[in-house]
């Protein structure tokens, strides 16, 4: 059987290529900062809530509301302090992120909530503003990248019938949610 490859393939190699220079570009400086002498280190767990949504392509559900989902997140992070008021603080995140979708469909709401779970490896360049080692105001920001964990699931009811499903991350058979996400 031959494949033929496609733009789309032949595109998500080439954003994963770059991913991976800007991941590997990252984890290098991150490494050859902890070989310095004079650099200052700090382990810690961190526990966050986020409200997640999700944008869809489809122009069929166009008349569609959606809305936030809660999740829930637990990671681990590894803190470096570079000067006194920059940090690099590579994290191990795991993620719940998803959507709530609602919609009239002949006189009847049809609600429907997707959940899907993340690992998340951000490494956030940190620029905090007063005492660094106490209580304070920062911004952060880097690159991440986003590992989809387990199976997507989607609860939907309408008129009080509700159904759960379970489905795999995209592929090149099934559409869905990504499986490696990754930005800024």
């Amino acid at each position: 059987m031959k494949i033929i490859p496609t733009l789309s393939n032949h595109l998500l190699t080439i954003k994963f290529l770059r991913m991976k220079r800007i991941l590997f570009s990252t984890f290098l400086l991150f490494f050859l900062i902890i070989q310095s002498n004079q650099v200052q280190a700090q382990l810690g767990v961190k526990a966050s809530l986020n409200i997640a949504n999700v944008s869809l392509e489809d122009a069929s559900i166009a008349g569609a509301d959606f809305s936030s989902k809660l999740g829930l997140g637990i990671g681990v992070f590894y803190k470096l302090k570079l000067s006194d008021q920059l940090t690099l603080q590579p994290e191990l995140n795991y993620m719940q992120q998803g959507t709530k979708l609602s919609e009239d469909v002949f006189d009847e709401t049809y609600e429907s909530t997707f959940s899907l779970n993340y690992i998340q490896i951000p490494v956030l360049f940190k620029c905090g503003f007063g005492n660094m080692n106490a209580t304070n105001y920062f911004v952060e920001a880097g690159p991440y990248l986003g590992i989809g964990i387990g199976k997507v699931k989607s609860e939907s009811c309408l008129d009080g019938k509700c159904e759960t499903i379970e489905n795999d991350y995209y592929s090149e058979d099934i559409e869905g949610p990504k499986p490696l996400d990754y930005g800024l």
